[in-house]
């Protein structure tokens, strides 16, 4: 899936992008992350297996987003492989607090023995 400059809100059904495996979003300037957030927390939580079959995610050219992956997300990217991202001006994180304690989990230490290729 491919996403670039577009004023089109993309909405789906049940789980979102349960079987999705490369997502590539790039050209979105004001693009500011993948979640919608409201007073620094996450709109709604995601679902457990959201994103769960993503193997490449690739970001290029998102001026506005400063945090990669909030703490939320990165608990569903079991099968990620490659993460590339490039000319992001305002990140400042890579993964980030989204308002939930990470501590509050019993399996807070998140790996990605699949991820293979990281750049930034």
């Amino acid at each position: 899936m491919r996403l670039s400059s577009t004023e089109e809100e993309q909405h789906s059904r049940g789980v979102p992008f349960q079987s999705l495996e490369d997502l590539s979003l790039y050209g979105l300037p004001n693009f500011i992350g993948l979640l919608k957030w409201e007073g620094g927390e996450a709109v709604s939580p995601l679902p457990h297996c959201a994103f769960s079959q993503l193997k490449m995610l690739h970001i290029y050219d998102c001026g506005k987003m400063k945090m990669l992956l909030p703490w939320s997300l990165v608990q569903n990217l079991h099968n990620l492989q490659k993460l590339d991202v490039s000319n992001c001006d305002e990140m400042e994180e890579i993964i980030g607090d989204d308002g939930r304690d990470p501590t509050a989990n019993s399996n807070n230490n998140v790996t990605r023995p699949k991820l293979k290729d990281f750049s930034l």
